[in-house]
């Protein structure tokens, strides 16, 4: 641990301050950040001096990727309810492919199957009907679980687009910083592909019927 981390957990702990949660601002309370996976959350955060993860003085983990119901909770509903909170969603038929790259990347798991294709991929996590949230992973859950109440409700105060993400974070930052400032570029899949060529019919209609939520109330289209 080096010494700005233990300065933080002396002051968080001895002097009450808030911890360094991954969902907020150096320095700030009144901007969290829901971070749906694959959609530029990383740049996003680095930009905009977000923690990063880490464990507080009692060795809990704070994981980056938190529903709006998650950081609610954890921060209590008025303190939620006074910040500015944000989230990006993604186009899901691109998303899941970032989603697979990534996996194939990152995951040592999934490296030993060199074999496991695109198609296995879908159908093996989007093949089947939506779990319910309380037993389901987080890559199994539609953008708008993460951004609603227990009720449906969305409960974040902006939601901008991946496809936007240049214009969209201006109209963040503008209000959080009073400037905007450049992105990053992090856990980008490399090289670049058009994503619909990875999808059969089949599979373009499995997900199609999996994030129907999202395509229908983003207004995405394949």
């Amino acid at each position: 641990m080096n010494l700005a981390r233990i300065i933080e957990d002396l002051k968080t702990n001895i002097l009450g301050q808030t911890p360094g949660y991954p969902f907020m601002m150096r320095g700030r309370e009144d901007v969290l950040f829901v971070h749906i996976t694959k959609t530029a959350g990383t740049a996003i955060k680095r930009a905009l001096n977000f923690h990063r993860n880490r464990k507080d003085f009692n060795g809990f983990t704070h994981a980056k990727h938190l529903s709006a119901r998650d950081i609610r909770h954890i921060i209590g509903p008025e303190k939620f309810d006074r910040a500015f909170s944000f989230a990006f969603v993604r186009n899901p038929w691109s998303r899941t492919v970032s989603l697979y790259r990534y996996k194939i990347r990152k995951n040592p798991n999934i490296k030993l199957h060199s074999d496991f294709s695109f198609d296995q991929f879908v159908k093996t996590f989007y093949g089947q009907k939506k779990p319910s949230l309380a037993f389901a992973g987080k890559n199994y859950w539609t953008q708008l679980d993460w951004i609603t109440d227990e009720n449906g409700k969305i409960i974040v105060d902006f939601v901008g687009k991946f496809e936007n993400i240049e214009q969209d974070s201006k109209i963040i930052m503008h209000k959080i910083l009073g400037k905007s400032i450049s992105l990053p570029s992090v856990n980008v899949n490399h090289p670049p592909l058009d994503y619909r060529t990875f999808y059969t019919e089949e599979l373009k209609e499995l997900i199609a019927e999996y994030f129907k939520e999202d395509i229908d109330y983003f207004g995405y289209a394949f």
